[in-house]
């Protein structure tokens, strides 16, 4: 009994170790299931955020906060402070928000405290380097 036992293990281990190197098939590809957004192209003004649509997160900015920001910029205008959000349940991607930002403030010649980041693409899609070949 006990060699059968130790036989079915061996045999275990050695399929688990035969799916480890690939050769029973490829992993599928990782799937991001998160709410996309939209960050549209070209210069942030009224136009751009008629497109925009930023997604929401677990947790992320506040939504009225970063909407009352949105309507600062939408006017041309750029707040005089850093915009600071606070962190709720149910808030806006903070990088999505982030980027949004970043355009804003180059837009408007300004400078701004943000955490540093990667840029996101227009899409907001996973970075293909993340992914296993």
């Amino acid at each position: 009994m006990i060699v059968l036992i130790v036989v079915a293990a061996f045999a275990v281990m050695a399929a688990a170790a035969i799916a480890g190197t690939g050769r029973l098939g490829e992993w599928q590809e990782p799937v991001d299931d998160s709410p996309k957004g939209h960050l549209p192209d070209g210069d942030v003004d009224e136009a751009f955020f008629e497109e925009l649509v930023t997604p929401t997160a677990t947790y992320g900015y506040d939504r009225a906060e970063v909407d009352a920001v949105y309507e600062v910029l939408a006017q041309g205008a750029f707040p005089s402070d850093d915009p600071r959000f606070g962190i709720v349940r149910g808030g806006y991607r903070m990088q999505f928000v982030d980027e949004v930002l970043r355009r804003a403030a180059v837009a408007h010649n300004a400078r701004i405290a943000l955490p540093a980041g990667p840029a996101l693409a227009p899409d907001d899609r996973m970075d293909p380097s993340t992914t296993k070949e």
